[in-house]
């Protein structure tokens, strides 16, 4: 019981020395940072932890599938109130049903995108495989739009087709 008491004993003084000890001081510094990036967006009114700011979406109002052996999808939107330019979008695909297209699916490139009324008309090229969805598919295309880290909730179209020659569009 002796060897059990004596190394209780002098745990507890170097327990004791290391609590008494002092603590060295902080010393004052110059250390400064800069974060270059910015975006757009607003406070989340919410209040809960992790919403401090929501990118508000663009909005598909109209979307046309153009069939034939060139099968184009034109899809009309419009930018939200603020700062935000075309630049700002990204036109992401995937096969219909995913959860989030900008994680999962690819950057839509065969897309030409030009004025059109208060807002853009984004004409995707189909071709005879429809975004590469096979002859027979059905897929959702989304709008998101993008600065920096910070995206928007995406506006969302699925097109169905059949060999580019048939095919219809909805908005999600």
């Amino acid at each position: 019981m002796t060897g059990i008491r004596g190394r209780a004993a002098a745990a507890l003084a170097v327990c004791v020395v290391f609590v008494a000890s002092p603590l060295p001081r902080a010393v004052p510094t110059e250390a400064a940072w800069a974060d270059p990036e910015w975006t757009h967006g607003y406070a989340g009114a919410s209040g809960a932890v992790g919403t401090l700011a929501t990118v508000s979406p663009a909005t598909i109002t109209q979307c046309t599938f153009n069939g034939g052996l060139t099968a184009t999808v034109d899809v009309y939107w419009t930018l939200p109130a603020g700062a935000w330019t075309v630049d700002n979008a990204r036109l992401y695909t995937a096969p219909a049903g995913g959860n989030t297209l900008s994680d999962s699916g690819k950057v839509v490139d065969n897309t030409t995108t030009v004025p059109s009324g208060p807002g853009y008309k984004s004409t995707i090229a189909l071709g005879l495989l429809g975004l590469g969805g096979g002859l027979i598919g059905t897929r959702d295309t989304a709008i998101v739009l993008q600065a920096g880290t910070w995206q928007s909730a995406e506006a969302r179209i699925r097109v169905r087709q059949l060999a580019g020659l048939v095919g219809s569009c909805a908005i999600q």
